[in-house]
């Protein structure tokens, strides 16, 4: 009988991430933590102590040009402490200045959300009607389908803009927790459950589930295989290994 050694990584499957970055789409955290008492799902969210903690997705800028094509996030958000421009997610910048990208963070002392697109050149804004709350779970959920931002809270929709699609290159890849380019204030709070596509806009079903009556439920449930094309990146926030949150992005199938 003749010997043969059979290769593990023959059933090891290449690439999990479904939509991926040309990366892991890690995010190398700074000065973050894990809250494992106050979460909204798993065992723990993440948390950014307003001075000095923030988070980088990885991949390149350019990886991040749907963001001003087509594109949903959903994340649920507990500040702890609101302010005036606390930045949320940003790879543009606060002040577009010649920057391409798409920022979200709160604005001025009425803690709403403000949600920008700019091309480099001119840049479209909307303000959230509603006002966040400090110390309670909110889901926050962005859609843009190419020619209209809409901002939901908890499933209802509390902004909504015109804004044109363009194909310039971000400046930035995206950070949470404070500006791409490091101006402005750092968001104090936690953040739990993140999920990014490309080109998908979550449908109202979608949302409605994602958000459970208040209690959330698992995107690996809400989006099952077979349904999760346009997955870039999925967060469950439960664990930091050396300084990385790993991108939980579930496979196709």
């Amino acid at each position: 009988m003749s010997n043969f050694v059979i290769n593990p990584y023959l059933f090891v499957a290449s690439d999990i991430y479904p939509d991926s970055f040309g990366s892991d789409g890690n995010i190398a955290e700074t000065n973050c933590t894990i809250n494992t008492s106050t979460k909204i799902l798993g065992s723990g969210s993440l948390s950014f102590n307003g001075s000095s903690a923030y988070g980088d997705l990885g991949g390149s800028a350019s990886d991040y040009g749907f963001l001003t094509q087509g594109f949903s996030l959903s994340l649920w958000l507990y500040p702890t402490e609101i302010a005036h421009k606390d930045v949320i997610f940003d790879n543009m910048d606060a002040e577009p200045s010649g920057n391409s990208g798409f920022y979200c963070r709160f604005n001025v002392a009425s803690n709403k959300i403000l949600s920008t697109i700019s091309n480099g050149t001119t840049y479209t804004a909307v303000e959230t009607s509603d006002v966040w709350t400090e110390d309670e779970w909110q889901l926050l959920t962005i859609t843009y389908d190419g020619s209209t931002l809409t901002v939901y809270r908890n499933t209802v929709s509390v902004a909504s803009v015109s804004a044109t699609s363009n194909t310039n290159t971000p400046s930035f890849t995206p950070r949470l927790g404070w500006t791409a380019d490091g101006n402005d204030n750092k968001y104090t709070g936690l953040i739990d459950d993140m999920v990014l596509f490309n080109n998908r806009v979550i449908t109202s079903g979608e949302m409605s589930s994602l958000y459970n009556s208040g209690s959330g439920e698992l995107v690996s449930t809400v989006f099952p295989p077979g349904d999760r094309s346009g997955l870039k990146a999925y967060y469950n926030m439960d664990s930091i290994d050396s300084n990385v949150v790993i991108n939980n992005a579930i496979p196709t199938s």
